[in-house]
C-alpha cells in the first residue's frame, strides 16, 4: 500500500491521500482516495469524489479513542460500504504514525465493522454474507456478451450476496471467458437498477496459479464505476 498526499480544489481546499490498495509488491491494486478529518458536507464530500473519480473516495473522522467513523462516496453516489477504502484509509492512518497495532472499530452505514492493525498488515471484519435471490443465466450473459453456457457449465448459479454491499455474483467457466467479456454498461446499470444490486461481479474459479482461488472482474456503472480493479466486500 503506498500512499501519496495530494491537494485538490473542488471549490474548497482538501488534502487528500491517494493510496492502491490491494498492491502486490508495491504493484497494482485499486485506488482510493481518503480524506481524514476535515469536516466537508455531504455535497461537498461528493464533490471531491467526482472530482477524484476514483471507484471509491472515504471519508474518516475519529468519533472515540479506537472508534472512527466512515463514509463512502463513488463518483456519483453515496454507498454504504468499501473494503478497499477502508484498508487504504487505516494504511494511512498506519503509515503517518497515528495508529499502534490494536483493534479499531469503523462506524460505516453498513454497520459497525473491525480493523485489526499488526505490525504491517491490516485485517478487516465485514458482515457474514446474505444470500439474496438467484437470478437466471439469460438475464446475464447478454450484458457480458457471452453465452448461457459459459455461466451454466459452472455448475453454480449467478446470485446476489451481499457482505455490506449488495452485488450480483456471476460464475463463468474459464478465465479465458472473463478475459474476453463484452460488457454493455448500459444493460448491466438496468439489471442493477432491477435488483437493487451494486453491480456485477464476475469470477472464474480455473485459475493458472496455484496460490489463486478465483479471479474475478466487478462492473458498477449504475455508481459510475465502469470497471473495478480489486473489490474487498465482494471477493
Amino acid at each position: 500500500m503506498s500512499p501519496r498526499q495530494t491537494e485538490l480544489r473542488a471549490d474548497m481546499e482538501c488534502v487528500v491521500y491517494i493510496v492502491r490498495a490491494f498492491c502486490r509488491d508495491h504493484l497494482g491494486g485499486n485506488l482510493a482516495g481518503v480524506v481524514l478529518e476535515q469536516g466537508f458536507t455531504t455535497e461537498q464530500m461528493q464533490a471531491i469524489a467526482k472530482k477524484l473519480d476514483f471507484s471509491e473516495t472515504v471519508f474518516l473522522s475519529k468519533i472515540g479513542p479506537t472508534v472512527y467513523k466512515a463514509l463512502y462516496f463513488t463518483p456519483s453516489s453515496l454507498i454504504d460500504f468499501c473494503g478497499h477504502a477502508t484498508i487504504a484509509a487505516f494504511g494511512v492512518l498506519q503509515q503517518i504514525n497515528h495508529l499502534k497495532n490494536e483493534i479499531y472499530q469503523v462506524e460505516a452505514p453498513v454497520g459497525l465493522c473491525e480493523i485489526t492493525l499488526s505490525d504491517s498488515m491490516i485485517f478487516l471484519s465485514q458482515p457474514l454474507p446474505v444470500f439474496g435471490q438467484v437470478i437466471p443465466e439469460e438475464e446475464i450473459a447478454p450484458v457480458l456478451g457471452i453465452s448461457v453456457s459459459d455461466i451454466r457449465s459452472t455448475h453454480l448459479k449467478p446470485q446476489i450476496v451481499s457482505t455490506g454491499l449488495r452485488d450480483i455474483f456471476v460464475p463463468v467457466v474459464t478465465q479465458d471467458c472473463l478475459s474476453a467479456l463484452h460488457p454493455n454498461h448500459e444493460q448491466i446499470t438496468k439489471l442493477s437498477e432491477k435488483y437493487d444490486a451494486i453491480g456485477l461481479h464476475v469470477f472464474s474459479l480455473e485459475s493458472s496459479e496455484k496460490t489463486t482461488t478465483a479471479f474475478c472482474r466487478n462492473f458498477a456503472p449504475r455508481y459510475g464505476i465502469p470497471e473495478e480493479s480489486a473489490t474487498g466486500s465482494s471477493n
